[in-house]
């Protein structure tokens, strides 16, 4: 089966956003058996989810850049690598303890918790698809040889 580097990279990040989010799922059931919907949506465990898919998403652009020949953009990598640090990771640790740390509901703290839990995901989408794309072409060009 041929399929294409797009195809393939598409069906990993989907298969580990699956196991990053299946913990939070499985807190999520229980807050849902207890009676407790509203805990669903303000749980500040959506905000771990995000801290680990913003970590996953480092990980998975640095793995791939390690293993690519290619150097020459080696700024723009940093760049992305702050940007990532500074307007993802570092907001969602700050509301995680926020939330944690609250006696009530905050509800623009729940707000910024989904919305950088979407940005987290459409950044892994696609940050972390570019570094499996990477890697994988890597991978393929060494048991080629060439």
């Amino acid at each position: 089966m041929n399929e294409s580097p797009f195809r393939q990279s598409t069906l990993v990040i989907v298969s580990e956003m699956v196991f990053i989010l299946a913990p939070v799922c499985i807190l999520l059931i229980v807050l849902v058996v207890r009676g407790n919907w509203v805990g669903v949506i303000t749980a500040p465990d959506w905000s771990y989810a995000t801290i680990v898919m913003i970590g996953q998403t480092i990980v998975k652009l640095s793995t791939g850049l390690s293993h690519n020949q290619d150097r020459k953009q080696w700024h723009f990598v940093t760049l992305l690598f702050t940007l990532l640090v500074m307007l993802e990771f570092a907001p969602a640790v700050i509301v995680l303890v926020l939330l944690l740390t609250s006696k009530q509901t905050i509800v623009g703290l729940v707000i910024a918790q989904w919305l950088l839990l979407l940005l987290a995901g459409l950044t892994y989408w696609n940050v972390a698809k570019v570094g499996q794309i990477l890697l994988d072409h890597s991978t393929l060009r060494s048991t080629n040889g060439t």
